[in-house]
């Protein structure tokens, strides 16, 4: 018995023969802007353990509690600055109707 080739729709546009799928530009841009408010909240984070640890560490020194006190309030900003940018992203995208922060896609199917 003959089974009829494949016939792919044009949202299951694959490339070569194994059938890749291209990614969505879409996700694609999602998925940086995650990664990147991610990362940038471990870096803020980071520092405001290392500010801690060179507070505690200073000992009493005028200079390196000043350097450890300016640690530690760069810090403080820059994570408000990425909590502000997800929050704000959060207003924009659901006051737009998307949802770039959930994928739909289940594992396995």
């Amino acid at each position: 018995m003959l089974i009829p080739p494949k016939i792919l729709a044009a949202d299951e546009a694959t490339i070569g023969a194994i059938g890749i799928k291209p990614p969505d530009f879409g996700k694609l841009v999602a998925n940086i802007y995650l990664i990147a408010l991610f990362a940038a909240s471990l870096f803020f984070f980071i520092q405001l353990l290392v500010g801690g640890i060179s507070w505690m560490s200073a000992g009493g020194d005028p200079k390196a509690m000043t350097s450890a006190r300016n640690r530690l309030m760069n810090a403080i900003i820059g994570l408000v600055i990425v909590v502000a940018a997800f929050a704000i992203s959060v207003i924009v995208t659901s006051a737009l109707g998307i949802n770039i922060f959930t994928n739909p896609v289940k594992i396995g199917q």
